[in-house]
């Protein structure tokens, strides 16, 4: 239900219904999702939760994504 956006993202993202700024992680840019509001298909939220995990690993240090590689 949750997922990270960062930059003007995060502002678009919230425009629209079903999306919000996620109660105590909006001012880290996190989004809330209400699923039964979402207008987005499964195809659009895959690619968001997606594009959401790869901004997150990127803010890890190299040794902790390196961990996380090798077991995915």
């Amino acid at each position: 239900r949750y997922f990270f956006r960062a930059g003007d993202g995060f502002l678009e993202l919230s425009d629209f219904p079903g999306i919000r700024p996620a109660p105590y992680l909006a001012r880290a840019k996190w989004v809330q999702i209400d699923p039964a509001i979402c207008q987005f298909g499964d195809a659009e939220l895959i690619c968001l939760i997606k594009d959401s995990y790869r901004q997150v690993l990127q803010k890890l240090p190299k040794k902790t994504q390196a961990a996380i590689a090798e077991r995915v």
